[in-house]
């Protein structure tokens, strides 16, 4: 995880949505894509064992993301007796693990041509949102899928944009502000405040904003 705290998320690709798949089983490139990460981040936890191994119980952390269900309903075919509410802990922990994130920063910046995991990793990374915080919104910014978030890019607050404006409009313009003529000083502080409601984003996600 501290790797993962160094690893650079600035900057943003070009936003794209990912196309709705079905879930199924991953394939073997699938597992080969995924796995160095998955081992370097959760093959070493210590705790009680499962009866499921650990590419099954991240193949039922995917089927559930994707289907959308609160956990105390989810029932997957990838554990087979495993029930939501015991499933639940391990996505969490793995959130807190920043899994989500370094899957959907490997795969957005390697576009290995892996459309479904792709879209089972959204899935995932839109249902661990409330665990991921404003370094979720940059890792979604940075890798351009916009369906790893539960609303569109513009309903998020924008760091990176009010970092440029701050240094290009904001600080230049409080500098200057006393020795403008009223008039102008009202307009920049209207606009300041314009600015501050589009760096901060909306208040309330709707469920209708988010992606298929």
């Amino acid at each position: 995880m501290a790797a993962l705290d160094r690893m650079e998320v600035r900057g943003r690709a070009r936003p794209r949505l990912s196309p709705p798949h079905p879930w199924r089983p991953l394939t073997e490139a699938e597992l080969r894509f995924v796995w160095p990460v998955l081992e370097a981040l959760c093959a070493h936890e210590v705790g009680r064992p499962s009866r499921h191994d650990l590419l099954s119980r991240f193949e039922a952390c995917l089927e559930a993301a994707c289907t959308r269900l609160p956990w105390r309903q989810v029932e997957t075919r990838s554990a087979p007796g495993m029930k939501g509410d015991t499933l639940h802990p391990n996505f969490r922990r793995w959130t807190e693990r920043r899994l989500w994130m370094a899957l959907l920063l490997k795969i957005g910046r390697e576009k290995p041509g892996l459309p479904a995991l792709e879209y089972f990793l959204c899935s995932a990374f839109r249902r661990a949102w409330r665990g991921q915080g404003m370094r979720g919104v940059l890792v979604a910014r940075a890798t351009g899928l916009m369906s790893a978030l539960r609303a569109p890019f513009s309903r998020f607050p924008d760091p990176g944009l009010s970092a440029r404006c701050h240094a290009g409009f904001l600080s230049p313009g409080l500098a200057s502000l006393l020795g403008w003529p009223p008039e102008v000083q009202g307009s920049f502080l209207r606009a300041s405040r314009a600015l501050f409601r589009l760096f901060s984003g909306t208040r309330r996600i709707r469920r209708c904003w988010e992606p298929a």
